[in-house]
């Protein structure tokens, strides 16, 4: 009998294994299917179409290249807006989080009550957008990284981590003489490793991925973060190939060209972040299931 059951256990070890390799590679293939296509020479792709490359080739990234100071400076605004963006938060995130954790704030509902309010209701974008200006943050990567400084969905999720930690810590910290900011930081900040990468995850693709705010706020091109100068990239290598075409009476319903361009400038934008992601992971994965089971 004890026989059949851990065969029947093998058995749906095995199934749960198929079924998480068969999700993996439903999420896998299309990002290989995005590495391929950049690798497609112009050559191929005249004569075989959007497909798997035969003979692949690095021109696409070359061509990304030649914009050299372009995509210097731009990789050089988003590392800045990300790191920054990302150390303010996390700054600003973890002292309200802690904060709101604690039993003895006076007022704590009230706050909570207050950031869930801003969870459903904004000011807009315009005014927004006056606020930034008479701040003197226009054209600025301050008015990009400051206003998602605070997201109250990772405060929370913040809070719920500070709140599984021994309150027993706290009242023998308390004993010794030590002040609230010195409970913090060297107590609870230092446990909480988990809750700080999985939320700092959050900040830092999210800082990596704006582009509407540098749409918004920013005039000169010279400052746009990654997001926006690969945009600028594509529709000018796009405008560039439709007055080809035009020229030329290549016939529009063919794949252009420009399908490739986009897959590289893909890899340009996500290839950077994915390397942060196997340094977090094991914190991560933590740091989710502590905020998502306990509220």
């Amino acid at each position: 009998m004890v026989i059949q059951k851990s065969g029947k256990r093998v058995f749906f070890n095995w199934v749960i294994r198929i079924i998480l390799l068969a999700a993996g590679l439903v999420t896998l293939l299309p990002f290989l299917y995005v590495v391929a296509l950049s690798l497609l020479s112009e050559q191929e792709f005249t004569s075989r179409g959007l497909v798997i490359p035969s003979r692949p080739t690095l021109d696409n990234y070359v061509m990304f290249l030649k914009w050299g100071t372009k995509i210097k400076d731009a990789y050089g605004a988003t590392f800045f807006i990300t790191i920054a963006g990302t150390a303010i938060a996390l700054f600003a995130t973890a002292l309200l989080a802690y904060g709101i954790a604690r039993q003895d704030l006076p007022g704590r509902k009230l706050i909570n009550n207050l950031l869930v309010f801003t969870m459903f209701f904004g000011g807009g974008m315009i005014p927004t957008y006056m606020v930034i200006k008479s701040l003197g943050l226009l054209n600025t990567y301050w008015a990009i990284i400051l206003p998602g400084a605070l997201s109250v969905w990772n405060t929370m999720l913040m809070r719920t981590f500070f709140k599984q930690l021994p309150v027993e810590l706290e009242e023998s910290a308390v004993l010794d003489g030590a002040s609230d900011f010195c409970i913090a930081f060297k107590i609870m900040f230092p446990l909480s490793k988990a809750a700080f990468a999985t939320i700092g995850l959050f900040y830092a693709v999210g800082y990596w991925n704006e582009w509407y705010s540098a749409l918004l706020y920013l005039n000169d091109a010279k400052m746009y973060p990654l997001q926006m100068a690969l945009r600028d990239i594509i529709t000018t290598n796009a405008a560039a190939l439709d007055a080809t075409k035009m020229a030329s009476g290549i016939m529009q319903n063919r794949m252009p060209p420009s399908a490739v361009v986009k897959m590289t400038a893909i890899i340009f934008s996500v290839g950077p972040i994915l390397l942060v992601y196997p340094f977090v992971q094991k914190y991560f994965v933590q740091g989710v299931m502590v905020g998502s089971l306990k509220g």
